[in-house]
């Protein structure tokens, strides 16, 4: 895996490559980085007024073991009290090997609380994808590194369990959205295609896709959202030889690819939030040619015709070196309040959680909270996933790593602004 791009959000080539191996720290998979001058004092009295908190969220086995790394991805809920979030920690052991193993967790209006995934679950394997449905319909989404297959488990309001799925050669599924307790999707990749697949309310199947047999090159579908049930977004990256943003649309009777802006060397779709047919934002990174790869935000936005470049509120130094910039998360709460979130490098060359806001006129980068603003203490952080529980209650998700200390820890802040 080349190390000029940043760690688990870029799936293309980190895909490929898990597929042979289970991961190792999160950490490892960060790019280096050069230090840069950024007014300290100013970015903690920004901090000081974010609207975001750090509220605690355990670790599978406790972080005091200094043996593991803990993140989560994804998150969905249906209320204040009921939020999943699921993701997953490096490393279990069976005797002389080293496996991943999932991580789900549950918010219950009062403490995040870690649930046992299916009793069967199989060894050496990730979730990413979580999309609830009601307080006893609930699922999660992710891969077997052992069998090559995608993983689906479901919450019936008392335990997880796992569900049968068709069989695809060297699937993964990465996302997913829930209409109903019948209409729910799931997208990811397989066989260096896009993955689509739908639970009917009994069965999961695989829909045909334009993708589906393969363009020439790896597609991946990293995001999926939906304004309706018969208005749905897919996106992610086409790699022929280097990836670029693709995305695709259902319209409630087939998918079809829509192309986006893509005017780059390098760029990649993470994220999609759908408002409405002619409302829907995509996020990721790019950069512009070989020889500079530090990456930017990339936002583009659809208005029901086609897709277009908005203008990022990309961090930059004061001094002469450059930053990188990279959104791994969107969620809609309005058309005129959308948050993007993912990471920054930052003055003491650690990654930093990225906090941006649409007002419904521009993108303006907002403060996270303090304790992971403040330069110079160490930490790195990220933002993987939103959930999004209306009337201005957001959760993010992703990890953290504090001074001292050798591993990463889930991260799970909220905000509650409307």
């Amino acid at each position: 895996m080349s190390m000029s791009r940043p760690r688990i959000i870029v799936l293309g080539i980190f895909l490929i490559s898990m597929l042979a191996a289970c991961s190792g720290s999160p950490q490892q998979l960060v790019p280096g980085h050069q230090s840069s001058s950024i007014d300290d004092a100013a970015a903690a009295a920004a901090a000081a007024k974010s609207i975001w908190s750090v509220v605690s969220s355990p670790d599978e086995p406790p972080i005091d073991s200094d043996l593991y790394d803990d993140l989560l991805y994804n998150a969905s809920g249906t209320s204040a009290s009921d939020v999943w979030s699921a993701g997953w920690y490096c490393c279990a052991s069976y005797g002389s090997q080293e496996y991943d193993r999932t991580v789900i967790e549950h918010w219950n209006g009062s403490v995040w609380s870690i649930i046992p995934s299916a009793p069967n679950e199989p060894a050496n394997s990730q979730l990413r994808g979580v999309a609830a449905v009601a307080s006893n319909d609930a699922w999660v989404f992710g891969m077997s590194f052992n069998s090559g297959q995608p993983l689906i488990e479901h919450w019936n309001g008392t335990a997880w369990s796992l569900t049968a799925n068709p069989y695809v050669s060297k699937g993964w599924l990465l996302a997913a959205q829930a209409f109903a307790s019948d209409d729910v999707w799931a997208v990811g990749t397989a066989s260096n295609s896009a993955l689509t697949e739908h639970w009917n309310g009994k069965s999961w199947s695989v829909v045909a896709n334009p993708s589906g047999s393969g363009p020439g090159g790896t597609v991946i579908l990293n995001a999926v959202s939906g304004s309706s049930p018969n208005d749905v977004w897919a996106v992610g990256e086409f790699d022929h030889p280097d990836p670029n943003v693709f995305a695709e649309h259902w319209n409630g009777r087939q998918w079809s690819s829509v192309k986006p802006v893509n005017k780059f060397y390098y760029s990649d779709f993470y994220a999609v939030a759908a408002v409405s047919p002619n409302d829907v934002w995509a996020v990721g990174d790019e950069y512009p040619n070989p020889t500079d790869s530090h990456l930017r935000q990339l936002i583009e936005h659809w208005d029901g015709a086609s897709w277009s470049i908005v203008p990022s509120p990309n961090k930059e130094p004061k001094g002469p070196y450059k930053l990188s910039n990279v959104l791994s998360a969107v969620t809609a709460v309005s058309a005129d309040d959308v948050w993007a979130g993912g990471y920054w490098t930052s003055a003491d060359s650690n990654i930093r959680a990225l906090f941006v806001h649409w007002d419904g006129k521009r993108w303006k980068a907002e403060p996270g909270p303090s304790t992971l603003e403040k330069n110079g203490n160490g930490s790195f952080s990220q933002i993987l996933g939103f959930a999004n529980l209306g009337g201005g209650m957001i959760w993010a998700t992703g990890y953290q790593s504090e001074p001292a200390q050798c591993c990463d820890e889930t991260l799970t802040m909220k905000t509650t602004h409307g």
